[in-house]
């Protein structure tokens, strides 16, 4: 057995006048961080695992970071858990996974990596040394499963695990694509975590319409539906959800939306004690690279969402009720023919925004905005062109930052009152509409007083609105 040495990741350090590190968001303590990995509910505490290099502030040398929380909200970090073996199958790195509890014990079920460019990918299982899940040991006949179909075409794209159990055997599945023809989620089945045979091509896309390779699939019942969550990396980085049934082994997809729109890829999710639905997603940066190194950090994981179903069948997603826990002071609190004169300057740069709007008309709502808007960045929802947008083009003063603008269809809300759940976190926004579109953006404004909130138009549309100003989740740290 190859036990990881349980190093301490470096100390968690933030520039006293970085103005876009993120205060309520997960990020690393410094240098890379992108997919969630392996999350997991265990003894009373909830455990995230992330993609990490530990040495720079960009991608390469993957690591599992790890952190700890009991609240799943304020969040401590732990040595990292999984690291890179010479002359074993991830020695050129440990990408994404899962963890599940087999047999009463935390296992990860992960891929390794070799290769100069990452191009062997086989699938590998650890096991934890303690009930902190601090330590871990890999298993001595690790990669348990090489053998990539033949029908891919294409032998380095096998990835991201995730494992389940069901009628007493564990199914697993993989992210690939098929050259020419589009991305792939694989099905496979074990008895026992280290013998697994391949049952079916779970979903097969077309790359003009979902783009390819996919990777980082979730899959899992949710009400009385099944639920596939998948990545697709191009043309453009893209989540997608797909809701079915799934019976003898098959899923029959019945309804595909994107699940988030802007920077958000490879979410994971999990089923807590409640047996809620959580889910992570990394938020991807919109700088250069320069910019990355310059920060010495990269990288956010988004708030945790709980997943429910509608009546009809469609995906709803929320940020978990424990968010409410960093909520300070009211920073305004207004009702129907109060907001006309909505403009708060001094709003710090942490805030929750709720708002409920009459489904008509055209409502923009400033964020993040210099006393003389020099900087800002606008949130329209034209309810009449059935589209939200993030305009970003006034967001920054800096040329090396994305500025462009997002746009997304809301025509699944256009129906009845639309309810408007803002966060802004420094470098972050992220927008749900009636709990069924979401979007996420990242912002770089290059003053510290670009902070303001001002509602620009659509003042008789707001039927209510409450702004909080929201803690830190390092405070009790």
């Amino acid at each position: 057995m190859s036990e990881q040495p349980g190093s301490i990741t470096a100390p968690r350090r933030v520039a006293p006048d970085d103005i876009h590190r993120p205060l309520y968001h997960f990020t690393p303590p410094q240098n890379w961080m992108n997919d969630p990995n392996g999350l997991i509910f265990w003894r009373g505490q909830y455990h995230l695992f992330y993609q990490h290099n530990p040495d720079a502030p960009y991608w390469g040398n993957m690591h599992w970071g790890h952190a700890v929380s009991e609240d799943l909200t304020h969040w401590r970090d732990l040595p990292i858990a999984l690291a890179p073996q010479p002359d074993s199958p991830d020695s050129a790195g440990c990408f994404s996974g899962c963890a599940i509890v087999a047999d009463g014990t935390p296992t990860i079920v992960y891929t390794g990596t070799q290769g100069a460019h990452c191009e062997i990918q086989t699938q590998c299982i650890a096991t934890a040394v303690d009930d902190g899940l601090v330590k871990w040991t890999k298993h001595p006949r690790n990669p348990l499963l090489s053998d990539i179909p033949a029908f891919l075409k294409q032998t380095r794209d096998f990835r991201d695990p995730f494992v389940w159990r069901m009628n007493d055997r564990w199914y697993m599945v993989l992210g690939s694509h098929i050259i020419d023809e589009g991305g792939v989620i694989l099905l496979y089945q074990s008895n026992d975590l280290e013998h697994w045979a391949f049952k079916s091509i779970l979903l097969q896309g077309h790359q003009e319409e979902t783009g390819t390779p996919w990777e980082c699939p979730n899959f899992f019942p949710l009400g009385d539906k099944w639920v596939l969550i998948l990545s697709s990396i191009g043309p453009e980085m893209r989540v997608y959800a797909f809701v079915g049934t799934f019976e003898d082994e098959q899923f029959h997809v019945e309804s595909q939306n994107r699940l988030n729109w802007g920077s958000f890829y490879a979410p994971l999710s999990f089923a807590d004690a409640d047996n809620r639905r959580i889910l992570f997603g990394w938020i991807v940066e919109d700088r250069n690279r320069e910019s990355q190194i310059a920060a010495g950090w990269s990288g956010a994981q988004s708030l945790p969402r709980e997943l429910t179903l509608a009546e009809d069948g469609r995906l709803l997603q929320k940020p978990v009720i424990e968010a409410q826990k960093l909520r300070g002071q009211v920073l305004i609190s207004t009702e129907r023919g109060d907001s006309s004169e909505l403009h708060l300057q001094d709003t710090h740069d942490c805030y929750e925004i709720l708002a409920k709007m009459q489904p008509r008309g055209r409502m923009t709502l400033r964020l993040c905005c210099a006393p003389d808007h020099s900087e800002f960045t606008d949130l329209i929802v034209d309810v009449e062109k059935l589209s939200a947008i993030i305009d970003r083009t006034h967001s920054s003063r800096n040329t090396h930052v994305d500025t462009s603008t997002l746009k997304v269809d809301l025509e699944s809300v256009a129906d009845g009152e639309i309810t408007l759940h803002i966060f802004v976190d420094r470098s972050i926004i992220e927008v749900f509409i009636n709990d069924t579109v979401c979007l996420t953006s990242r912002i770089y404004p290059t003053q510290s007083n670009s902070t303001g909130v001002q509602l620009i138009e659509g003042h008789t549309l707001i039927e209510e609105l409450t702004i909080w100003e929201l803690q830190s989740i390092w405070e009790r740290a």
